[in-house]
């Protein structure tokens, strides 16, 4: 029988909660920007926000990018990735994004026991995280590999006691994540500095077992495995049905704690929205100076509008698509793709523009032709419900040449290349 463990408070096992409610009032009452290239905060509010964190990233200055600020890159990520916060370009001259909350949803998630918001986050962090892309940290990919050997020594290591394991996790972030869930403690080495990959990267130099690490994570790993909830990163296949509904995360680990304390989850955010009308006003720019202004029906589809921004730009539509309604293009978690691809999911020929859920300033992904790759920003400016249904999309306003989709050599005729051969 697992053994049991005390309510989540907002300070412990650990101050996971204290901290993201600081991250949330601080992004509320100051509203940083987010860049749209890097999408992280800007240098200032990031040193900022850890100064007021209760046990804040040590070693950092006012030039310190996000990135190198883990638990600021997990809060952020866990906002995103639950849906309780989403990236919105600002409406004046959109050269940033804003971190928005989801009203409804934050409200549902703030109304939550601490175990049950604890539980959502750790749901989050485990099944809708990309530990690598969305934290930035390229070592924590190795996480899905040796998290389960590395958990074997934790459990077995009594409390307060130094974690003896032969796994090399040092470099790896996710081992500092975990911590903030409480499933141990991590020791910075700051005398390892010539080892740095980075000056700001976390290097971990001992591991402690805790009380809530051993009980909880035995549980996680046989109920939860990484090989079922983490494998959409990986790229392997899920052992189980994908036919049969996805079992509720948190229904193992209700045993763990007291009798109704853990009962509530955030719902699946994942299903198609109920038809939006109106119409759909996109600024769709391969720069700043290349843009085309195309209004598209709620009853228009994803290919449809694929169809229009090849009429708009004048390109040969002979090459494979897809849209990122997250901003993003190969890695983008809600990924539209083109209907003639063998082994899409998601066809754009059968999604509505209506139905996507979308909503304004967002920003949308266009990758047309994976071997030239023309990325293409689309902002939904506005969702018009005076207009009357458009029957056709329809390209309203145009500012600069359409690119040139296929150069030839002959183009470069007036540059001279010159080719020196050395001996050996």
């Amino acid at each position: 029988m697992a053994a049991a463990l005390a309510p989540v408070t907002y300070s412990e096992p650990t101050t996971l909660l204290e901290d993201l409610a600081c991250f949330i009032e601080y992004i509320d009452q100051h509203k940083p920007q987010f860049s749209l290239t890097t999408r992280l905060m800007q240098m200032k509010h990031a040193y900022a926000l850890n100064a007021l964190l209760a046990n804040p990233h040590q070693g950092m200055t006012e030039r310190s990018q996000m990135k190198f600020y883990p638990q600021l890159m997990l809060f952020y990520a866990l906002l995103l990735n639950s849906g309780l916060y989403r990236l919105e370009i600002e409406p004046t001259k959109g050269k940033y994004f804003l971190l928005q909350p989801v009203a409804d949803r934050l409200a549902m998630f703030q109304s939550f026991t601490p175990t049950e918001q604890y539980l959502v986050l750790l749901e989050t962090f485990w099944h809708r995280t990309d530990w690598s892309a969305d934290l930035a940290d390229g070592y924590s990919f190795s996480g899905f590999f040796i998290l389960p050997h590395l958990t074997n020594d934790a459990v077995k290591t009594k409390p307060g006691a130094r974690i003896r394991t032969e796994i090399h996790w040092k470099y790896a972030n996710f081992v500092l994540y975990l911590s903030y869930f409480g499933f141990w403690c991590v020791e910075q080495d700051t005398n390892n500095k010539k080892n740095y990959a980075t000056p700001r990267q976390f290097v971990g130099k001992n591991l402690f077992a805790t009380a809530f690490g051993n009980a909880f994570l035995p549980v996680l790993l046989e109920h939860r495995p990484l090989g079922k909830w983490y494998s959409d990163f990986v790229g392997r296949e899920q052992e189980e049905d994908d036919s049969e509904p996805r079992p509720v995360f948190f229904e193992p680990f209700q045993v763990l704690f007291p009798e109704g304390e853990l009962q509530r989850c955030l719902p699946e955010d994942t299903a198609e929205a109920d038809l939006r009308p109106g119409v759909y006003v996109f600024k769709v720019s391969l720069d700043a100076s290349v843009w085309r202004r195309i209004a598209l029906d709620a009853q228009h589809t994803f290919d449809d509008f694929h169809h229009a921004i090849q009429r708009a730009f004048d390109f040969d539509d002979d090459h494979l698509y897809l849209f990122g309604l997250d901003g993003k293009d190969f890695r983008s978690k809600q990924q539209i793709s083109d209907p003639r691809s063998y082994d899409y999911d998601n066809g754009a020929d059968e999604i509505l523009i209506g139905g996507a859920g979308l909503y304004p300033r967002q920003h949308i992904r266009y990758l047309f032709d994976f071997g030239a790759s023309w990325r293409f920003d689309c902002i939904l400016e506005e969702i018009s419900v005076d207009e009357p249904p458009l029957l056709k999309p329809e390209i309203r306003a145009s500012h600069g040449k359409n690119p040139v989709q296929y150069p030839s050599w002959e183009d470069n005729d007036d540059e001279m290349i010159t080719i020196t051969f050395v001996r050996p």
